[in-house]
């Protein structure tokens, strides 16, 4: 046998290599140990996949079920489980992540594709499904189905020449495709349908552009009538709505837009909705989803802040305003970073920056009327701190007069709105010491402390109580 260490010859039953010394008996111990935990390694490993596999073939056949009975959205649940799990996105509870990508073949992978793309299709969502059937190509370049529903939603989306160019190749691989043939045809009419709508939009644009909300509701509306579809249209709909201050048409256009096709303007101009609504956590969800389709959006960022200012949240309003205020400074979101600063009493920072609105914007109102209101927070905290300057130099003249009263010292500082009892004494800076005998005092406070310095002690007879008034 060989020793387990050099590789030199050693005799059975040897415990130490005569060329490196090792201990043979140590050394098979733990040889033997690594293979026990590499085949515990494997077993798991082989118990994990096989719980992978079993919830992916489940996903795949109750998605086709679903798909079968025309149930498109539990079919778009179901196979989209099945997809995470091939693409390695999902561990069905078995903490098998990413076990799926090596045990889902390419045709089960390419039909979930299929059919997910197919339900997208139907229910009018056609860049989803363009992005499923896209994936069930390049699984399975030969699918005469794929190409003819990817060419269907390119035509509903006015991709004309892309539809024609998959009515062509579906008919290539399937010379008998009747929604091939029929796509083909319709593409014509189509295309004349939606460059008209889009005319429509521009024209829509265009009235907005000179504060014409009306007219663009009308030609986007017409645009629709010509291609329901077209999702612009709709997010320019929602956007003269929301300028007329019709904000519920606005939300609805734009919910609309974002289900054909989720769009960063689309989610600003319903957040923006929604923040004219002062539904505040609402409006911070879209502008953040627009963020995360544009992470350059200076707008969506500008807006947040605005309504993180508006729940009082400064902190993440002063974030934001940051942001877009390093993409497009505007005097809009210099005055919210600086409304967040003069609300957190950071009052030099908020000066400046309503001074930056105001070199942007000389006449605006809101950053005017900001320098106004800090101007007269900083005449308020000044008072303030006199106010609290005289108090203390009160409260200690008052300790002086306890000891004084007091035999030496001080007995009690009573707290404010506590019942004095009789015998107590009452001291009042201005005037002296009075006799009161707890139930009478006609200075407004019905037998209680009008003012005192603060304690939470109880007031007791013959204590010497101080009330500064």
């Amino acid at each position: 046998m060989k020793c387990l260490s050099c590789g030199a010859e050693v005799k059975e039953g040897t415990k130490f290599c005569n060329q490196c010394g090792a201990d043979q008996a140590k050394l098979r111990a733990t040889a033997e140990k690594a293979e026990a935990e590499k085949a515990a390694a494997e077993k798991a490993a082989a118990e994990k996949a096989a719980a992978v596999k079993d919830a992916a073939q489940d996903a795949y056949q109750k998605g086709k079920d679903f798909y079968d009975i025309k149930d498109y959205d539990n079919a778009i649940g179901k196979l989209s489980e099945l997809i995470a799990i091939g693409e390695g996105k999902l561990s069905s509870g078995s903490g098998g992540a990413g076990y799926g990508v090596h045990l889902i073949d390419n045709r089960t992978s390419a039909d979930a594709y299929r059919c997910r793309g197919e339900s997208y299709r139907v229910k009018g969502q056609h860049y989803n499904a363009i992005a499923d059937f896209t994936k069930a190509i390049g699984l399975e370049p030969k699918s005469a189905f794929a190409y003819e529903r990817r060419g269907d939603c390119h035509m509903k989306t006015g991709q004309f020449e892309k539809a024609v160019n998959d009515f062509n190749i579906a008919l290539n691989i399937d010379p008998e495709s009747v929604f091939a043939k029929e796509g083909l045809e319709k593409a014509g009419a189509e295309k004349a349908a939606v460059d008209n709508a889009d005319k429509e939009v521009e024209k829509g644009i265009a009235c907005g552009n000179k504060g014409d909300w009306d007219g663009q509701i009308n030609h986007c509306s017409e645009a629709i009538k010509l291609n329901p579809g077209l999702v612009r249209a709709y997010r320019w709909r929602g956007e003269a709505y929301r300028r007329k201050g019709q904000y519920d048409q606005a939300i609805s256009d734009c919910t609309e837009a974002i289900r054909l096709n989720p769009t960063s303007g689309a989610y600003n101009t319903r957040g923006d909705s929604y923040l004219s609504q002062k539904q505040y956590d609402k409006a911070i969800a879209d502008f953040g989803k627009a963020i995360n389709l544009d992470a350059d959006y200076a707008y969506a960022y500008q807006q947040r802040g605005e309504a993180y200012r508006m729940k009082g949240q400064h902190d993440q309003a002063i974030g934001d305003a940051n942001e877009a205020i390093k993409r497009n400074p505007t005097a809009f979101a210099y005055n919210t970073r600086g409304a967040s600063y003069r609300m957190k009493g950071q009052y030099d920072q908020a000066t400046g920056d309503y001074n930056a609105a105001l070199n942007i914007d000389p006449e605006n109102t809101f950053a005017k009327e900001g320098l106004r209101l800090v101007s007269g927070a900083r005449k308020a905290a000044a008072a303030k701190a006199a106010a609290d300057k005289e108090a203390a130099e009160q409260i200690a003249a008052a300790r002086f007069m306890y000891a004084s009263y007091g035999g030496g010292k001080v007995r009690y500082e009573a707290k404010e709105g506590q019942y004095v009892e009789e015998g107590d004494w009452v001291f009042n800076i201005k005037s002296g010491p009075l006799d009161f005998d707890g139930t009478s005092y006609d200075a407004g406070v019905s037998g209680k402390v009008h003012y005192a310095v603060p304690n939470g002690s109880k007031v007791k007879s013959g204590d010497l109580v101080a009330t500064i008034l």
